[in-house]
């Protein structure tokens, strides 16, 4: 236990980003005893803040944007690549039921959270066009539509 007190006194020391960083490092491999440490080597501070409700939904539809941006851009990145590359229609048409699926999801998603999907997609420099729309399976756009939601709470 001697190097577990040396250890956090070296911690105590670390800047905080680099605290984070190696206490991030730590629970990747699984070294809980360790980030522990690390987070306990921190000083507590008392904040005063929005409330929480909205400090957490704010977060979480940053969080949908980001992620349907990388949805999105990946997708279409994709079908590009295959409408140069001539795949054959049917697997063209997968993407587009894709890309149509999140787009629908984002506007449920959207109606239920009381937002703009512009506001969404402005965020993550999509398109505020619904190109895809009608290719969207019911599927698909529930599975998005749960992961979605899922985010902002």
């Amino acid at each position: 236990m001697n190097t577990l007190k040396e250890s956090k006194k070296l911690y105590a020391q670390l800047s905080p980003a680099q605290a984070a960083a190696l206490s991030f490092e730590a629970a990747v491999a699984h070294r809980y005893e360790e980030m522990s440490a690390v987070a306990d080597s921190q000083p507590r501070v008392h904040l005063i803040s929005s409330p929480i409700g909205f400090s957490k939904r704010t977060i979480g539809l940053y969080q949908i944007s980001l992620f349907f941006g990388l949805l999105y851009w990946r997708n279409l990145a994709g079908l590009m690549r295959m409408s140069y590359q001539y795949k054959p229609i049917e697997k063209q048409k997968k993407q587009c039921q894709l890309l149509g699926s999140i787009e629908a999801a984002l506007i449920e998603t959207c109606a239920e959270l009381h937002v703009s999907v512009e506001s969404v997609k402005t965020c993550c420099m999509c398109p505020l066009e619904n190109d895809y729309l009608s290719y969207a399976t019911p599927g698909l756009t529930a599975e998005y539509f749960e992961i979605f939601t899922n985010l902002a709470r």
